[in-house]
């Protein structure tokens, strides 16, 4: 398998990391009939899979509320100023050829991480009421 290498993009990052699972010591060797040997960790699928994947940390946390959103194309500019004003949402993306209306957008908008001189939003609504987590690149 070949060496995967992460690099940290900004300075709020935490790199993942590979689990390495040490079973736990058996503490009831003089119990008579009580034993407690079916524990997570001594699973070999789950031992493989902890072992085998990657383990995400996250410099924040992040309350996740449910988004409305609307999708819209407008032919003329001055259209858009009527629609903003019957749709009543809190914030405008474009994406492609559609302009998305996402309300409410105050608690993904506070997460905001400095990278190249500026600060980004760390999300950016996707369509279908989905939020794209932004890469530092982008």
């Amino acid at each position: 398998m070949g060496m995967v290498t992460f690099q940290r993009q900004i300075q709020a990052a935490i790199l993942p990391s590979k689990d390495k699972m040490v079973l736990p010591p058996k503490y009831d060797a003089e119990a008579r009939w009580v034993k407690n040997r079916r524990i997570k960790g001594a699973c070999w699928p789950y031992r493989s899979a902890k072992e085998l994947g990657w383990t995400i940390h996250s410099p924040i946390d992040v309350e996740i509320h449910p988004l409305q959103e609307i999708q819209i194309i407008f032919d003329k500019p001055e259209e858009f100023a009527r629609l903003k004003q019957l749709t009543d949402m809190d914030e405008w993306v474009q994406k492609d050829d559609i302009l998305l209306g996402v309300k409410p957008s105050a608690w993904y908008k506070v997460h905001e991480y400095a990278y190249e001189d500026r600060f980004r939003s760390m999300f950016i609504p996707n369509g279908e009421g989905t939020l794209e987590w932004r890469q530092a690149q982008s």
